[in-house]
C-alpha cells in the first residue's frame, strides 16, 4: 500500500502539470543553477523539504508535517541580451504563485486529490536571481506544508 506522502507527491505532479502546462519541468530544482538554461525560461520545479513530528492522533497512526515547495523560474537576460523588463518578470512570477495559492487551497479541488489530508500556504522565498552562463534568471520558492497521518502497521 503506497504511502500518504507517495499519494500525496503523486497528486502534486499531475496538478502541477496541469496548472503549469505552459511551462517547463525544471529537472533538478534543488540547485537551480546546475539546470540546462532552456527549462529556466519559464519553469517550475517540485521540492521535498524537512518533515517533523506531529502529534500521535491514535495508538496506531503516526502524523508527520512535511514542507514540499514549489519554484518558479522566469528568464531576463538571455544569449540575445535583455529579453524582458525585470518587473514584468517579477510580477508574472508573483501571479504564477497566486495561481497555485488558490489552486492548492481551494477545498473542493485539493480535498478529492490528497484524501483530505491539510495543506497550509507556510510563506515564499521573496525574488532570488539564478545566474547560468551568461543568462540571468529570477526564481521564487513558494513553500508548503502538509500534515499526513499514516496508519502504523502492527
Amino acid at each position: 500500500m503506497p504511502s500518504k506522502f507517495s499519494n500525496v507527491f503523486d497528486s502534486l505532479v499531475t496538478r502541477l502539470a496541469s496548472l503549469y502546462s505552459d511551462k517547463t519541468i525544471i529537472p533538478y530544482p534543488y540547485s537551480l543553477a546546475d539546470n540546462p538554461h532552456q527549462f529556466l525560461v519559464n519553469g517550475y520545479g517540485l521540492k521535498i523539504g524537512s518533515g517533523s513530528n506531529s502529534d500521535l492522533t491514535t495508538d496506531y497512526s503516526s502524523a508527520v508535517d512535511r514542507n514540499i515547495s514549489v519554484v518558479l523560474t522566469r528568464e531576463v537576460y538571455g544569449f540575445t541580451g535583455i529579453k524582458t523588463n525585470l518587473n514584468t518578470q517579477i510580477k508574472a512570477l508573483f501571479d504564477d504563485m497566486y495561481d497555485l495559492k488558490n489552486d492548492l487551497l481551494d477545498l473542493s479541488r485539493v480535498s478529492p486529490m490528497f484524501n483530505g489530508e491539510a495543506i497550509e500556504y507556510d510563506n515564499d522565498s521573496g525574488i532570488e536571481e539564478v545566474i547560468s552562463g551568461e543568462q540571468r534568471f529570477v526564481s521564487l520558492e513558494v513553500f508548503f506544508s502538509f500534515d499526513l497521518t499514516q496508519e502504523i502497521n502492527q
